[in-house]
């Protein structure tokens, strides 16, 4: 009976799915509601990724979230460059341009996958600052004997090696050809795949959309962690106040708006990595959710949403490190304003 059931959910979730995916064929609209959106705020998220790499440089990298920050404007900055490459291969330049099946096994291969072992970096730096920072809570002294400025570059490191390698199995199995295609009558670049393609990919991307799903976890649980110290903390500090004075309460000020922060940062990357987690799980769930398989429709769409909330999250990060970091702050201000005003 059970299994009739769980046979049942499985049936119903593919017709949903597949509804979806139909009505998806129907925007006629898509230029304006995806791509034109998508470029505009790319563009700021390269000015904005830009900006930070120097004030960030600026300020110098001795600091393990300095470091860790700065790395993470480089990476936003190599997704861009891939994104604005993957425009071209979507929805809806995709369907105008008629690009055949094998040219998104090209696209998959040469951007969609170092696009998204980029975002992956990203995250998972996020997730490693988000650990430093509870642990620097609980055991203040001892982590900071231990995380140091090489510890932290060594960590990143092999963030970003760990990331690299799980694209090898798919460049294993993959290299370029020169293919003829009847519908267009023309040659151009084209794939071919040794034998055991098909389940190398499937499983890379599987594996892919784990390390997202897993990564997103770990930050929410961190996050909360570190809200709930700090808050026991600033309590604890609000009712010493009242017997050590002025210099108890601002201390317990500037720890509030060290929270503040943390928790602007991680629910703005939570919310705006949501989509992605939720592509994520739909690829963990749907077997045929890829670029070119029955439910290519609904992918290129829920792929376009997702590499839009991504930029918005880079784009905005400037603006609250410029709200609610005085350092970054004034740094900006020495490196444009003051050149402004010359």
């Amino acid at each position: 009976m059970e299994e009739v059931d769980e046979l049942l959910n499985i049936s119903v979730y593919k017709r949903l799915i597949s509804t979806v995916n139909d009505n998806v064929n129907d925007f006629d609209l898509d230029i304006i509601v995806i791509t034109i959106p998508t470029t505009l705020v790319v563009m700021l998220d390269l000015m904005s990724n830009m900006i930070n790499i120097l004030v960030f440089a600026a300020q110098g990298l001795e600091t393990s979230v300095n470091i860790s920050l700065f790395t993470i404007s480089l990476m936003d900055l190599v997704r861009i460059v891939f994104l604005l490459i993957s425009i071209f291969y979507l929805k809806p330049f995709a369907d105008f341009m008629e690009v055949p099946e094998s040219l998104f096994e090209v696209f998959y291969v040469t951007v969609a996958s170092p696009l998204g072992s980029a975002i992956r970096i990203t995250l998972h730096i996020t997730v490693y600052i988000a650990i430093e920072r509870c642990l620097c809570v609980v055991f203040p002294i001892k982590i900071k004997r231990i995380i140091t400025r090489k510890t932290t570059v060594c960590i990143i490191l092999a963030i970003i090696g760990l990331n690299g390698v799980t694209l090898y199995p798919i460049y294993s199995v993959y290299s370029l050809s020169w293919d003829f295609y009847f519908l267009r009558n023309s040659s151009g670049d084209g794939s071919d795949f040794l034998k055991n393609w098909s389940e190398t990919i499937e499983n890379t991307f599987l594996f892919h959309s784990m390390l997202i799903v897993s990564g997103l976890g770990t930050l929410v649980v961190c996050t909360a962690l570190l809200v709930d110290q700090y808050t026991r903390r600033s309590d604890w500090r609000k009712t010493a106040a009242r017997h050590f004075g002025d210099r108890r309460k601002c201390l317990s000020a500037r720890d509030r708006k060290t929270m503040k922060l943390v928790v602007v940062i991680a629910t703005l990357l939570i919310v705006c990595f949501t989509p992605t987690v939720v592509d994520s799980m739909i690829v963990i769930l749907t077997p045929d959710y890829y670029f070119w398989e029955g439910y290519s429709s609904l992918f290129h769409y829920l792929y376009n949403i997702s590499l839009l909330c991504l930029s918005i999250n880079s784009t905005l990060n400037m603006f609250i490190y410029y709200k609610m970091s005085s350092r970054y702050r004034n740094t900006f201000k020495e490196l444009f304003c003051s050149k402004l005003c010359l």
